[in-house]
Parts: structure tokens; C-alpha cells; sequence
């Protein structure tokens, strides 16, 4: 009788992990646009994807409103409109340093961050790549960027955004699925 208890939790417990991962994916392919940078793969919310200006290049990826900016970096890249490096406060050098970061602190110190204005910060190390996160206040304004490093090769995404433009949940959705 034991054993058939046991089983039957078992067999609940799975089932209730195999809903819980059908409606997440559900969520992601319902919510979120897949785009394709290069080699990569990000993730943004289908509602900033259907009211943005978009500019897709065949290495990054370049989405506008009022109210947030957002580039999507497939690492090297070749070149990145200037115009572009302005509105989102990088350049040629800041993104070659991001390629090398080993850490979610030289992500900070590449970007001048003080700790008072770090929202998150995080990292995720694994033998087959490494992910690091950063989102911060500037002004009135949320910087988030997200590196995704596999081999020899880096995706970046980096947002700048409003207040409350997007939820914790969006932001961390575009973190984790971001990847080659």
C-alpha cells in the first residue's frame, strides 16, 4: 500500500512539473517575439515588438519608442550606426570589453555603475557558457544589459527603458532565454 502512495505522489509531482513547464512555454510563445541576431536568439515582449521602430541588421538588432531603446549584439560585430551607439550610450570599445568580462562586476566597472544604483546584478557560470546580468537606475531611466557568452562568441542585449516599462518577469525572461 506504501508503495503504491509513494507512486501515486510520484506520478502527481510529474504531472504537475509537465503543466507547469507547458505553461511557461505557453506564456514565452504567447507573450514574446523570438528574434534572430546572427547566430543568436533573444526574446522581447510582443507587445514593445508590435509598437517599436525596428532596425535588423544581419549582426544586431535595433528596436525604438518613446519610451525605451533596445539593441540586441551578436559579438564581433561589424558596425554598429553611430547614431545608434549614441542613443544607447555604448561604443566600439564598450562592447569589445563586454566580449572579455569574466564577471558581473567588470560589467558594473565597464559601465561606471554604482553599487547605490544596481537594481540586479548576477551571473550564471557554466562549463558550456556564462551569462551575466546587470540592471541599474541612470536618472529617470532602467539600464539593463544581458551577456550571454558561449565559446568564442557573445550575445548582448541591452535595454534602456522607463520606469515600470517592463515587469521583473520580462526582464527576466529576456535574461534567461538569451543564447546562441
Amino acid at each position: 500500500m506504501k508503495k503504491r502512495i509513494a507512486i501515486f505522489i510520484y506520478f502527481a509531482l510529474f504531472c504537475i512539473f509537465c503543466l507547469y513547464c507547458y505553461s511557461d512555454r505557453k506564456d514565452t510563445t504567447s507573450n514574446y517575439k523570438i528574434v534572430n541576431v546572427g547566430e543568436g536568439v533573444a526574446l522581447v515582449p510582443i507587445e514593445y515588438w508590435d509598437t517599436c521602430k525596428q532596425n535588423l541588421k544581419s549582426d544586431y538588432c535595433y528596436l525604438e519608442t518613446d519610451e525605451c531603446q533596445m539593441i540586441m549584439i551578436d559579438y564581433p560585430v561589424k558596425n554598429i550606426d553611430q547614431g545608434i551607439e549614441n542613443k544607447m550610450g555604448i561604443s566600439d570599445e564598450i562592447i569589445s570589453k563586454m566580449h572579455d568580462i569574466k564577471s558581473e562586476i567588470e560589467l558594473k566597472d565597464i559601465f561606471s555603475v554604482k553599487n547605490e544604483d544596481i537594481l540586479h546584478i548576477g551571473t550564471t557560470d557554466k562549463p558550456s557558457f556564462q551569462s551575466y546580468m546587470l540592471v541599474y537606475e541612470k536618472d529617470t531611466m532602467i539600464i539593463s544589459v544581458f551577456v550571454f557568452h558561449k565559446d568564442n562568441r557573445s550575445m548582448f542585449q541591452i535595454i534602456s527603458s522607463e520606469k515600470e516599462y517592463f515587469s521583473d518577469k520580462e526582464y527576466m525572461k529576456m535574461y534567461d532565454l538569451l543564447h546562441y
